[in-house]
């Protein structure tokens, strides 16, 4: 990724078989676990990641395109995830979501907070 900027898109669901399908690492750092796991993701060249459960953290190369294969979540907490759900970040790379995917989003965000 080129940009440094990451963006949080929301909150989704994961189980066993991950979304989002390797952790990259574990307990990354609770008070800085987003910066450090967008940190890991980028020097792997990846421009997705989730953060489950206050510090794990998620990536792959094509997880632009599964992190949402479980549908929303609305138990994560403070950017970090929660409990079988992943806060995802884009680098600012809007065009690698599929226009379908963007209402999807868009929908689940307004239902969170509205």
């Amino acid at each position: 990724p080129r940009s440094n900027q990451y963006v949080l898109y929301g909150c989704f669901k994961d189980k066993l078989q991950r979304a989002i399908q390797h952790m990259i690492a574990d307990n990354v750092g609770k008070p800085k676990a987003v910066s450090k796991c967008a940190s890991l993701t980028k020097s792997k060249g990846f421009w997705t990641f989730g953060v489950q459960y206050n510090g794990q953290c998620f990536s792959a190369n094509n997880a632009q395109h599964t992190f949402s294969k479980y549908g929303g979540a609305n138990n994560c907490r403070n950017g970090k995830g929660g409990t079988w759900a992943n806060d995802v970040y884009f680098f600012g790379r809007l065009e690698l979501i599929e226009e379908p995917l963007i209402s999807f989003i868009i929908a689940t965000l307004c239902v969170r907070f509205w």
